[in-house]
């Protein structure tokens, strides 16, 4: 998954991200100049904010799409993989948030969180 793919799909999911991601005090992108860890990491305070209680279809497809490309990072090597685990993952590990979020997890993704 390319970054502005990542972008997308969480804009998908969860369309006040998109205002968020945009927000000028956002210091996780320069203008049209951004990362798939500032997106990740973006996305973590936005989680951890507004949908740290949340569960149903979108945060159910969120894990399964984290999850999906974790799993097949198998030589870990996809810069989106890395990002989603050390700045999504991670920033939510530690949390009550993230303990919830276990519950959504898949297997890759719950073997990061806990190691």
């Amino acid at each position: 998954m390319r970054r502005d793919e990542l972008l997308e799909l969480l804009c998908t999911l969860f369309p006040p991200f998109r205002s968020y991601w945009l927000a000028n005090d956002n210091y996780f992108r320069d203008r049209d100049h951004f990362t798939a860890h500032g997106i990740c990491a973006s996305f973590s305070h936005y989680y951890l904010e507004f949908l740290a209680n949340s569960d149903g279809e979108a945060i159910s497809r969120l894990f399964a799409s984290v999850e999906s490309v974790i799993a097949a990072d198998i030589e870990d090597a996809d810069p989106t993989a890395n990002a989603m685990a050390t700045c999504f993952l991670e920033n939510l590990s530690g949390t009550v948030a993230g303990e919830r979020a276990k519950n959504f997890m898949g297997e890759a993704s719950r073997r990061y969180c806990d190691s």
